[in-house]
C-alpha cells in the first residue's frame, strides 16, 4: 500500500505486526498490574507511577 500524496510506500502486513505487538503488550502489562482500588485511591503501583512521571525523551512532563 502506498500514499501517493507522500510519495512513500506505507508498511503493510508483517512489517506492522511487531510495531503493534510491542505497545500492546506494554499496555496490557501495565493495566494488569493496576486494580480499580488503586485507581479509586489514586495510589498507583510504584512501577506505573514511575512510568507516568518519566517524560518522553526531549519533552518535559506537563501536567
Amino acid at each position: 500500500m502506498s500514499n501517493p500524496a507522500m510519495g512513500v510506500a506505507a508498511p503493510s502486513g508483517p512489517a506492522l505486526l511487531p510495531l503493534w505487538i510491542a505497545p500492546r503488550s506494554n499496555v496490557r502489562e501495565i493495566l494488569e498490574g493496576v486494580s480499580l482500588a488503586d485507581v479509586a485511591s489514586a495510589e498507583l503501583p510504584v512501577g506505573v507511577s514511575a512510568l507516568a512521571n518519566t517524560p518522553a525523551p526531549g519533552k518535559p512532563l506537563t501536567r
